[in-house]
């Protein structure tokens, strides 16, 4: 019985923290629903978590999964938009194969940032082990 209220209660803890990281849309900053809704007007089924110092909205626009962060004043900070494999360009798959020959591409996504401009993260899987890395535009690898 013990060990059924210390499982009981460690779910209910963890479920509490979840839940507090979620965003209730009328705390979210003005200037950041307006930043979003300038930049993606057509997102759809929009969630918002609270990240650190930034806002992540979570959207489907165009029938693709995409995330984007903002600052508290509504700065933009990035886009996150999941890519099949085929929609890497050919110079950033090329690196990724040259770079990990023996590795297997499970997940792909093209990021923007006002800075760095284009840049793409790919999930591979190598034996038992997954590891995400990141890719320049111009196929080079970005060393974490």
């Amino acid at each position: 019985m013990k060990h059924i209220m210390i499982a009981l209660l460690s779910l209910f803890l963890v479920g509490t923290t979840a839940f507090s990281l979620v965003a209730k849309k009328d705390k979210i900053p003005q200037a950041v629903v307006e930043s979003m809704k300038n930049k993606f007007p057509d997102a759809q089924k929009v969630n918002w978590e609270k990240e650190k110092s930034e806002y992540e909205a979570s959207f489907v626009v165009n029938g693709i999964k995409t995330s984007a962060n903002f600052k508290l004043d509504g700065t933009w900070t990035e886009t996150e938009s999941v890519i099949p494999v085929s929609g890497l360009p050919k110079i950033v798959l090329d690196g990724i194969l040259a770079a990990y020959p023996a590795a297997t591409i499970v997940g792909t996504a093209k990021i923007e940032t006002p800075g760095k401009g284009v840049q793409y993260e790919a999930d591979i899987q190598r034996g038992k082990k997954k590891t995400e890395i990141l890719f320049n535009a111009d196929g080079t690898e970005i060393k974490k």
